[in-house]
């Protein structure tokens, strides 16, 4: 946990509001083919991104200037390091507030929920990944929306964590 500790370090100063301060906050984008190419792929999440414990962002069907900011990214991953606090606080991100009902730490960690608009809510999912080459962390990142839900959303981000990320 201390390197999801040392990677929450990541933020920049934000404005009143959470706003990113200025461009200096926009994550620094090094798109990987192979992983871009399967993550456009999943047609059940609505939103996906993948970055580095560096906050680079390697893969996202998120447009540019939509991505999450350095320090939402550090705020994403706080989530990892307090469980009891994932819970309280739950997931913000985008202005929007998502309920978390689910955190694990194993054998992927993940942190799940959804926003409190049950009948028209998206949800949301954040995993954690080690590849196997470098030992080095990678974090993704998705929504979805009704009548997708996590039962369905969430194994296969487990599976693309698994088959994918965990293999570069």
């Amino acid at each position: 946990m201390s390197e999801v500790a040392d990677v929450a370090n990541l933020s920049i100063e934000d404005k009143e509001g959470g706003e990113p301060s200025d461009s200096s906050d926009s994550p620094k984008i090094e798109i990987n083919a192979e992983v871009q190419s399967k993550i456009s792929a999943i047609k059940e999440w609505s939103r996906a991104t993948v970055w580095t414990s560096e906050g680079s962002v390697i893969a996202s069907t998120y447009p540019d200037d939509e991505l999450p900011s350095k320090s939402q990214i550090s705020r994403l991953l706080a989530i990892f390091a307090d469980r009891a606090a994932a819970f309280s606080d739950g997931i913000d991100i985008f202005d929007e507030h998502f309920d978390v009902h689910r955190w694990y730490d194993s054998p992927h960690f993940l942190v799940y929920g959804r926003k409190a608009e049950t009948l028209e809510g998206d949800g949301i999912c954040l995993a954690k990944c080690t590849m196997k080459s470098s030992g080095k962390d990678l974090f993704a990142l998705i929504a979805y929306s009704l009548p997708m839900v996590s039962a369905r959303a969430v194994p296969i981000l487990q599976k693309f964590c698994t088959d994918v990320l965990a293999e570069l």
